[in-house]
């Protein structure tokens, strides 16, 4: 049995119900998981963390669904990345650009389109189906043709990449800065450091919320091991009126 997950911006509304309802019309046996529904309106970049996270905790062979698609209806391609272990189906707008060329087996453009196919509403009339038949085993010379990697596929990891950048921020407000905690032990290696965001300095990293009091803020080591800036109990984004995209600094010092 396959498991499939959902990724959208379709937020609480009645678009995730609907493609679920077509992937279980095509297999009722296939085990379908959300991951999240709330993604930012047409925010690729903030989907593209989320998966990248986040899929390579489901079992082998799971097919990963991600729609965030402002270009829908435009010229962009559709496609199924596989990896040795995965199946990816969304839009081809560097969505799943985190992939390493290494890590692709093959990629596949979809030439599925059934009539009366919405212009607007490829998710529940292209990719879904798509996903339905994979889970199906059905051969993919059905609903797609096998196209090159490197000239059709586009490994831009820049927005993670430049350095010094909120990159996500979550439901509680933690903020994810996007150093790593190997970079940045590497970073400050024998060292002390002042970190400063938009005039608030971080000089120690912490364990846990529980090493502050309610309400201080605080610097450590997230369960992805991402740099975090947050609150205990409270909303780090409210305080400092984060956003994506903001820049902080890092200062090494000898003691």
């Amino acid at each position: 049995m396959y498991t499939l997950t959902l990724t959208t911006d379709f937020g609480n509304s009645l678009f995730p119900a609907i493609l679920k309802g077509v992937l279980l019309k095509i297999n009722p046996s296939l085990k379908i998981i959300t991951i999240s529904n709330s993604i930012e309106k047409f925010n690729i970049h903030q989907a593209k963390f989320i998966i990248k996270n986040s899929y390579h905790y489901f079992p082998e062979k799971t097919i990963h669904l991600c729609v965030v698609d402002p270009g829908v209806g435009s010229e962009r391609k559709g496609i199924i990345v596989k990896t040795e272990k995965y199946f990816f189906v969304g839009p081809d707008n560097g969505i799943f650009s985190f992939l390493k060329e290494n890590d692709i087996l093959e990629i596949y453009e979809i030439n599925y389109k059934p009539e009366n196919c919405s212009a607007t509403f490829h998710a529940r009339d292209i990719f879904a189906p798509v996903c339905g038949f994979i889970s199906l085993n059905k051969k993919f010379e059905f609903f797609s043709k096998k196209i090159p990697i490197k000239e059709t596929f586009t490994f831009t990891n820049d927005f993670f990449d430049d350095r010094f950048k909120v990159i996500f921020i979550d439901d509680f407000g933690n903020i994810f800065l996007n150093i790593k905690k190997d970079e940045f032990f590497e970073l400050t290696k024998g060292k002390n450091f002042e970190l400063n965001f938009k005039g608030k300095v971080f000089k120690k990293l912490h364990n846990s919320y529980s090493e502050v009091k309610k309400g201080e803020l605080l610097l450590l080591i997230n369960s992805f091991n991402y740099l975090e800036i947050a609150v205990r109990e409270g909303n780090a984004k409210e305080i400092l009126n984060a956003k994506v995209g903001d820049r902080y600094e890092i200062k090494t010092y000898n003691s």
